[in-house]
């Protein structure tokens, strides 16, 4: 025996029960009221529709929905807008979400930008995100698509270009910076003192001449390049015969050559102004090299070294 076929009518009192009438009228906004009375009197009678027949339309319905939600967009590539995202955008977008899609998302974007934004969570949270970024189970295409859907839409309330400070650690190190050397030091000694887990996420971000002890060659030898022998030779002023034979083993040898009489020349005492200032802008050479990329400055100011 053929099976019947539905009418348009009948399609969609077959989606209306499927749904429920109020998820429905959400969705067929569009339906005029004596043709929703249709609709409601045809849902009397869709038990002549075997199973199959209203799995078949329930399906159909369910595809051509999708392909309505995503027609403006390139489906091959759902998560795509995430790559004109900020990291803390991101962050920001998926803070409050489950596990799971937090771990969807962030495996769409370069792998260095989800370490970074990984990185933004709870060490806890850090360990689950990455667990379920190497595991995230099964889930079908049209799961993907929703998911990345429902991010999209919830982008758009993001301010562009969105830069917010999240306070913490990173920020009070940014005021320490501001105190200049000396008061930014004396700070950080009474901080290490009165609060040594804050001062121990302090340091992460705050970056003391001292610490250049901890770059390799490479990086040191780059740090200064462009740097005047002069502007060396006072910021080595008052530092430990150990970082200061380490910076001169780093330069080149003409360089070195120069430095020595530099060094010679300003031997008595400076003026404590004058010496910060040219520590500073060694400083400021080293910030922007982590700024481009060049080096990671968190692995050396956590301090986490074995001898």
């Amino acid at each position: 025996m053929a099976e019947i076929t539905p009418t348009g009518h009948q399609k969609i009192a077959i989606i209306f029960q499927t749904l429920g009438q109020n998820l429905a009228l959400s969705v067929f906004k569009d339906l005029k009221e004596d043709e929703i009375q249709k609709v409601r009197k045809e849902m009397e009678s869709l038990e002549k529709f075997s199973l199959s027949v209203r799995k078949k339309i329930v399906e159909e319905f369910y595809f051509e929905f999708l392909s309505d939600k995503f027609k403006s967009d390139d489906t091959n590539q759902p998560f795509e807008f995430l790559q004109h995202l900020s990291e803390d955008q991101i962050f920001y977008l998926l803070r409050n979400e489950p596990v799971r899609v937090i771990a969807i998302a962030i495996a769409q974007v370069d792998v260095k930008k989800q370490y970074r934004v990984v990185k933004m969570f709870t060490p806890e949270e850090q360990a689950k995100i990455m667990v379920t970024v190497g595991d995230p189970g099964d889930l079908p295409y049209e799961g993907m698509l929703s998911i990345a859907a429902d991010l999209r839409e919830k982008s758009h309330a993001l301010p562009p270009d969105v830069s917010y400070e999240k306070g913490g650690s990173e920020n009070l190190a940014k005021m320490i910076d501001l105190m200049g050397m000396r008061a930014g030091q004396q700070f950080f000694e009474r901080l290490q003192k009165e609060n040594p887990d804050l001062a121990k996420e302090v340091k992460k971000h705050h970056l003391q001449f001292e610490d250049l002890k901890y770059l390799p060659d490479e990086e040191l030898r780059e740090v200064f390049k462009g740097v005047e022998a002069r502007d060396i030779a006072l910021s080595l002023k008052g530092q430990l015969k150990d970082l200061v034979d380490k910076i001169i083993s780093v330069q080149p040898e003409k360089v070195r050559m120069i430095l020595e009489d530099e060094m010679d020349l300003v031997s008595g005492p400076q003026l404590r102004r004058v010496v910060e200032s040219a520590q500073n802008t060694i400083l400021s050479r080293l910030r922007e090299m982590s700024e481009e990329g060049k080096l990671n400055l968190e692995d050396y100011l956590e301090g986490d070294f074995i001898e």
